[in-house]
């Protein structure tokens, strides 16, 4: 059965204009953001730039977690707008089973869709800036938790998907919620004067902008792993109190 589904759920995905969409959008950002580098570093006489610089930062050059909470939002809702869910569910689907196969695709096109940036942006880069560099320590493995970071992002984005139901509210959701929460854990922080604790310590971006040393970098990988597993069983418990 979960065989059928996957099949099911990828023929639609290749129908999904969204889906392609958004993955040019994706590497336009990385064009764009490439250019405006050059421009920027030619302005101050920097001529050697070395492109490994932009493959450790590549979700905030691509700004891939505002793409992915875009796509994730239209793939997860669409099957609500559409009214099909209740079909899916009338050929002996179960909610488990529906939760998990649709978790499976939007984490495959998120892995798909970083898979490309960084081909991308070593490829653009190549051609503006013209070599690699030296690779820096924990290279390979920033690359690795970031990318753990952005799957743990985007059961995220599912699971509010799940939650909503629509669209609309969805990508509002994916897009704002994280900026509002980054700051209100700043602002508690600044009322709250911890000195060995910070607010910011909950959230993922603040893994994502330190992973300079080796116990950083376990500790980010560390709570991508808690943020997938919590968020995943939190998504489908929703799903399973719901009707349609």
């Amino acid at each position: 059965m979960m065989k059928n589904l996957l099949q099911f759920e990828f023929y639609k995905l290749r129908k999904m204009k969204s889906f392609y969409v958004c993955l040019i959008v994706s590497i336009l950002l990385v064009l764009l953001e490439m250019i405006s580098s050059h421009i920027l570093y030619q302005s101050q006489g920097i001529t050697d730039i070395p492109v490994n610089s932009f493959l450790v930062s590549f979700t905030s050059i691509s700004m891939l977690s505002m793409i992915l909470g875009i796509f994730t939002a239209l793939y997860s809702c669409e099957d609500y707008s559409s009214n099909t869910l209740k079909n899916i569910y009338s050929r002996g689907y179960n909610r488990k089973l529906v939760y998990m196969v649709k978790y499976i695709v939007v984490q495959l096109v998120a892995l798909f869709y970083m898979f490309i940036i960084l081909i991308s942006i070593a490829l653009i880069g190549m051609i503006i800036f013209g070599h690699m560099g030296s690779l820096p320590d924990h290279f390979y493995s920033s690359i690795f938790v970031n990318i753990v970071l952005l799957l743990a992002y985007n059961t995220i984005f599912y699971a509010i998907s799940i939650f909503t139901k629509k669209s609309g509210t969805a990508i509002a959701a994916n897009i704002v919620g994280p900026t509002f929460i980054s700051l209100f854990l700043s602002i508690g922080d600044s009322l709250l004067h911890l000195e060995d604790f910070s607010l910011n310590y909950l959230w993922i971006d603040y893994y994502m902008e330190h992973l300079s040393t080796t116990t950083e970098i376990y500790k980010a990988l560390l709570a991508g792993i808690i943020y997938i597993v919590m968020v995943y069983i939190a998504g489908k418990y929703i799903q399973n109190k719901q009707e349609f």
